[in-house]
C-alpha cells in the first residue's frame, strides 16, 4: 500500500506527511490501518490485533507485555490460517525493526522474526526485502 494512501486513512491526522513517512518505521504505538492491501474489512482489523501483539512481544508495557507465548502463539496461529496476514506480520516486523532504538526490542523482534521463518516462508513479494 503506498505511504500517502495508509496516512489517509488516519481519520484525525495534523501531520500527515510525518505519518505516511512513519508508515515503514518503528513506532511505540499502534496503527490505525493495516500495511497491506487486504479485501475484507475483519482482516484489517485483525490487522491492527497482531501489530499490538507484535508491540506486546517486543516489550512495549501497554500491549500485554510478559505475554510473549501468548502473542507469539497467536501471531503464527494467523499467518498459519491466512496468506494475507502472513504478508502483513512480516511488513509490521519489518517496520518495527527499521530505526528500532532500543536493543532489547529489537533482539526480541529478530527472536519473532526466527519464530515466523521456522514456521511459515516469507510471501516471495517481499521474500527480497526480509
Amino acid at each position: 500500500i503506498d505511504r500517502n494512501v495508509w496516512a489517509g486513512k488516519k481519520l484525525l491526522c495534523f501531520d500527515r506527511k510525518s505519518l505516511a513517512e512513519s508508515m515503514r518505521r518503528y513506532t511505540q504505538s499502534s496503527i490505525h490501518h493495516s500495511l497491506t492491501r487486504m479485501k475484507e474489512k475483519k482482516d484489517k482489523q485483525h490487522a491492527k490485533i497482531l501489530f499490538k501483539n507484535i508491540l506486546g512481544y517486543m516489550g512495549n508495557p501497554r500491549y500485554q507485555a510478559g505475554q510473549e507465548v501468548i502473542l507469539a502463539r497467536e501471531l503464527l496461529q494467523a499467518a498459519v490460517d491466512s496468506e494475507e496476514q502472513r504478508t502483513e506480520i512480516y511488513c509490521q516486523l519489518m517496520k518495527q525493526l527499521t530505526k528500532n532504538p532500543d536493543k532489547t526490542s529489537m533482539a526480541k523482534g529478530w527472536d519473532l522474526v526466527m519464530l515466523c521463518v521456522s514456521t511459515f516462508p516469507p510471501p516471495s513479494v517481499i521474500e527480497n526485502h526480509l
